[in-house]
């Protein structure tokens, strides 16, 4: 009679194991976050309305994971896609607790490696570039002593905020306030903005430095240091196109393009020269005016 009770009570411990993993397997879930993760694992009885709880567990160890749920991207329970917002509405009826320590302590079989989610990041789709930042300065890359032209700095910027080494086509325009005679810009005072320099450049992986493409742009025809009808600050106009992402154009206005030069500006006006006797320009003439000339 004894050994009848005991194997009653054994066949029902039994069942109710059998009846708790059963629960705790309806449980099983897989959830992807806008992150790009996915996890796999038993909605635990922690979970709320800010946050769903996931729970692994394996032999004795417990861990558990909090999702705001506005991170829930895609859930699918059963192998069934259940929308997040369903999902919250249910979170408590599909929810269980996690096993005490006496239960952990126990040997148990390890579940299949599948329902942890991997340390691996899934891999990232190729670059494509979505935006550009850039930065234009007045720069000198020579022997002489006025500036030479501009110095493009390019970083093509890619869906996960990365610099990406793009190749493609630069094209830049530079616009200035020019002195014109008053009869032909009358309304604007003798004054019109005006292009004064148009390039273009192919921009290759060998370009890119620590602050990305960096492109010298030389001074054409209209050279501020050298024509003082040109006003000293302009506006930038820059154009990149990469194949395969598309076409992206940036300005950039307040631009220096001539150096602030006090006494330089004094002696041009004094004078009508611009540099020393001594000093030598990229146009072999120092722009000065003597009492001998």
């Amino acid at each position: 009679m004894i050994q009848h009770r005991a194997l009653l009570v054994a066949i029902a411990g039994l069942a109710w194991q059998v009846a708790a993993c059963v629960a705790q397997e309806s449980t099983t879930i897989v959830i992807e976050t806008f992150s790009g993760r996915k996890w796999e694992g038993l909605i635990d009885d922690k979970s709320n309305a800010q946050q769903l709880v996931l729970r692994f567990e394996r032999g004795g160890a417990v861990l558990w994971r909090p999702i705001a749920w506005s991170e829930v991207k895609a859930a699918f329970l059963a192998g069934k896609p259940i929308a997040a917002a369903t999902l919250a509405t249910k979170v408590k009826e599909l929810a269980t607790p996690a096993k005490s320590k006496a239960e952990r302590a126990k040997l148990q079989p390890l579940p299949p490696a599948d329902e942890f989610p991997s340390d691996t990041k899934p891999p990232l789709p190729p670059a494509k570039v979505i935006s550009i930042s850039t930065d234009a300065l007045l720069a000198n890359w020579d022997g002489d002593v006025e500036a030479d032209g501009l110095v493009i700095y390019m970083q093509p910027i890619t869906g996960w905020q990365d610099v990406a080494l793009a190749s493609g086509t630069l094209e830049v325009e530079l616009y200035a306030l020019e002195a014109r005679d008053f009869s032909l810009a009358s309304t604007s005072r003798g004054r019109m903005v005006s292009p004064i320099a148009r390039w273009s450049h192919a921009v290759n992986p060998s370009d890119y430095g620590q602050r990305g493409a960096t492109i010298q742009l030389p001074f054409q025809a209209a050279h501020p240091e050298f024509d003082d009808r040109l006003s000293a600050y302009g506006l930038v106009h820059i154009k990149f196109s990469v194949p395969g992402s598309g076409v992206f154009e940036q300005s950039i206005d307040g631009v220096r393009i001539r150096p602030w030069a006090p006494l330089r500006d004094y002696l041009q006006v004094d004078t009508g020269a611009r540099f020393l006797p001594h000093e030598t320009t990229g146009r072999g003439k120092t722009s000065w005016y003597t009492d001998d000339q």
